[in-house]
């Protein structure tokens, strides 16, 4: 288990059967992260559970949106929307929600949940479902190359871009985060933070 927790603008999760090692042709780094004010923080707790050998990830998000939303929730009704990658289905969630029309050419599917003033702004999703976009080289000069992929889960390894949408994006600034990964033994999960716990089971 590893347990990571920082306050970052995007989440990477990236996993290996060996100890990772520097990539001839590593991948194309994310935009630099941007920079909200603090108090539009959002707090992910996020479970996943990955199983390479089948591309499959499970994951649960207990997510509190930020304290002003919440206050605003309180005098009037208001809709959050979130992205998901469009081949994670949701298993369980704590409030009413329904998909939003999205172009076919995303890899996301977009939701939107109403709160009233009964809401205390935590929304619990459990996810399941494949990721696997196969990774492609790029020339970006001469000298140069890239391997690109949004997001690919696979006996070989994972790696889980921000532009994937492994996890909901409530696009509220910041992310405070705690991720707990669970891997099959001799895997090891590595994303942005503190590691807090190594085991089996890894904590970020």
């Amino acid at each position: 288990m590893s347990l990571f927790r920082l306050l970052l603008s995007f989440l990477i999760l990236c996993v290996s059967l060996t100890p990772l090692k520097p990539s001839a042709t590593p991948l194309r780094p994310s935009a630099t992260p941007l920079k909200p004010q603090l108090h539009h923080t959002g707090q992910h707790n996020l479970k996943v559970t990955l199983q390479p050998k089948k591309q499959f990830i499970q994951a649960q998000d207990n997510y509190q949106l930020p304290q002003q939303l919440v206050q605003q929730a309180q005098t009037q009704a208001i809709t959050v929307s979130f992205k998901l990658h469009k081949q994670l289905t949701i298993t369980n969630i704590n409030h009413v929600y329904s998909p939003v029309l999205s172009d076919e050419d995303t890899l996301y599917q977009q939701y939107q949940i109403t709160l009233d003033g009964q809401s205390t702004g935590q929304i619990n999703i459990s996810y399941e479902g494949k990721i696997h976009h196969p990774v492609t080289t790029a020339s970006e000069n001469y000298q140069r190359s890239f391997a690109d992929t949004p997001g690919i889960i696979g006996p070989q390894g994972v790696y889980l871009d921000h532009d994937s949408y492994w996890y909901p994006h409530f696009n509220q600034g910041l992310l405070d985060y705690q991720l707990t990964v669970s891997l099959p033994e001799q895997w090891h999960s590595v994303s942005q933070g503190e590691l807090t716990v190594k085991a089996n089971n890894q904590k970020h």
